[in-house]
């Protein structure tokens, strides 16, 4: 009921549309971090920044507009067409950086 309640505020205030996306957008925010997830994902950024590798490849400003341009379906079914970027995909990928959906 408090949502309802909340529903019908927002809706009051800012109209059903714009009520309904942040509604949608309140149930898709992350909880804070607590210490423990801060501390799990500044080891697991370590140990990416640790590898020469994948430091260099993420550096690499051919990397970052490849990464930015797949997100688009076919950017991304163009990039795979390419070997070298092809390649680059599969070593973020592996290192679990990106995720490919099919």
């Amino acid at each position: 009921e408090d949502e309802d309640a909340r529903r019908r505020a927002l809706e009051e205030k800012i109209g059903p549309l714009a009520a309904e996306v942040a509604m949608r957008a309140e149930q898709h925010r992350t909880p804070p971090a607590t210490p423990e997830t801060q501390h799990k994902e500044q080891s697991e950024v370590d140990a990416i920044l640790s590898n020469e590798d994948l430091r260099s490849l993420l550096m690499d400003p051919e990397t970052q507009r490849l990464v930015q341009r797949c997100g688009d379906p076919d950017e991304f079914r163009r990039a795979m067409r390419d070997p070298a970027a092809r390649a680059r995909i599969a070593r973020l990928r592996e290192a679990g950086l990106v995720q490919v959906e099919t």
